[in-house]
């Protein structure tokens, strides 16, 4: 039977940024496209990006920005669905995108104008919606996939199960996203928080909870260098938040959950090597020498920061320059360039952005389709990839639902 006869029967499963944009695929494909949300609303979870400005996309967009076990078959996905791809799909349903520096926004910077769109979409383009209603299971007979919910079992051609991961969720134990994915013996890779902050164990936070520095954290796990990262860096009671902690956490999660050590070096002023404090220091202390350690410190960093650093190295705010011996100064110049975090945690999932971990990418084809069962399609976060901060998680998520949206609706054949 042709397809023009026939309208493929898909189920999409979670109506977040990868289940709305599976639907709206799939619609424009010629699918009959039922969507199953457990919330009252769909793209719940699209309204916090960005702020509430939902960062769509960026501009310098590479498999280098994410974490993954396949990179080769994530390096051909978005190949396939680059930046101009995104861009191209938003002005085909209506909304206006533009670039601030890397960012794509939409032209209104309001998250609520990217749900609202996306959501008419589906509903103009006929999607059955079941909202409120959480799915029970999901299984394959005779090629067919149904779907268990309150009401009954549905029977579908293909399912694409876009139920996203632990993140932002207070009660894990609600969510079942890895279940299903379990049910056709999908391996599941670890599930940790990522996108989040690290907690230390040092003592000297709550003297500088609430700073925010410009600076560099680099992560050593079992003493090798894993990664740095450049941006402002926030100082809270329980360690260290902000973009470069952020961009950085997914790698801690991961050592901590393996039992290795983890620690994060802070530079306040990666600019500026440490010889180059030390020939300005000499200098200074010709100008400055009666000056108070406090006067003489002043400017440089946050008074909080410089006053903990300062007692942390033993010394006294109020004593005069000319009586701190210059291997106490190189010390603090030390610290300055170099302060030792030792991480133990981290902030769970309810204060995660994504998760890393999820269905192994190696295990489904180049259409998102799962080798183990035929017709079962996964997309967005319930797959064990995930960016660093800057629109490469929402990419990520638009991308393998347009993609898995449209194979599904095609049966499994990679239309151009």
């Amino acid at each position: 039977m042709g397809k023009d006869l026939y309208k493929r029967r898909v189920a999409v499963i979670g109506g977040g940024a990868s289940g709305i944009v599976a639907c709206i695929s799939a619609l424009w494909a010629g699918a009959d496209v039922t969507l199953f949300e457990k919330e009252k609303d769909v793209a719940k979870k699209v309204l916090m990006t960005g702020n509430g400005k939902c960062n769509l996309g960026n501009i310098f967009l590479s498999e280098d920005k994410y974490y993954t076990g396949d990179s080769k078959k994530l390096k051909a996905l978005l190949d396939r669905f680059d930046t101009q791809s995104l861009i191209d799909f938003f002005k085909k349903t209506g909304l206006m995108v533009k670039a601030k520096g890397a960012y794509l926004y939409p032209l209104s910077e309001q998250s609520a104008t990217v749900k609202n769109i996306l959501k008419n979409e589906i509903i103009k383009q006929g999607v059955r919606l079941f909202s409120d209603t959480a799915v029970e299971a999901v299984y394959s007979k005779g090629g067919s996939i149904y779907v268990k919910y309150y009401a009954g079992t549905l029977k579908f051609d293909a399912c694409i199960i876009c139920t996203g991961s632990f993140a932002s969720f207070k009660d894990i134990s609600k969510v079942n996203s890895y279940e299903l994915a379990k049910g056709f013996k999908h391996k599941i890779v670890p599930v940790t928080p990522a996108l989040c902050g690290l907690r230390s164990d040092e003592s000297f936070f709550d003297e500088i909870a609430g700073v925010r520095a410009e600076g560099s954290v680099s992560l050593w796990i079992d003493d090798i260098l894993k990664g740095t990262q450049r941006g402002e860096i926030q100082f809270t009671d329980y360690g260290i938040s902000g973009i470069p902690t952020f961009c950085l956490s997914r790698m801690a999660t991961k050592a901590l959950l393996d039992g290795s050590s983890v620690f994060a070096h802070v530079d306040f002023l990666p600019e500026i090597s440490f010889e180059e404090l030390i020939d300005k220091d000499s200098e200074r202390r010709k100008l400055l020498g009666k000056a108070s350690l406090y006067e003489y410190t002043e400017g440089m960093l946050n008074r909080k920061l410089m006053d903990m650093l300062i007692k942390k190295v033993g010394l006294n705010k109020d004593m005069k320059v000319e009586k701190v011996s210059v291997s106490s100064l190189e010390k603090l110049y030390s610290l300055i360039k170099n302060l030792k975090v030792h991480i133990v945690g981290d902030t769970g999932f309810l204060k995660a952005q994504v998760c890393a971990g999820g269905v192994d990418l190696s295990e489904l084809d180049d259409n998102l389709m799962s080798k183990l069962c035929e017709n079962v399609y996964f997309a967005g976060e319930i797959i064990d990839v995930d960016g660093i901060c800057g629109g490469f998680n929402l990419h990520w998520a638009f991308m393998t639902g347009f993609i898995a949206g449209k194979s599904a609706a095609f049966g499994g054949e990679n239309e151009s």
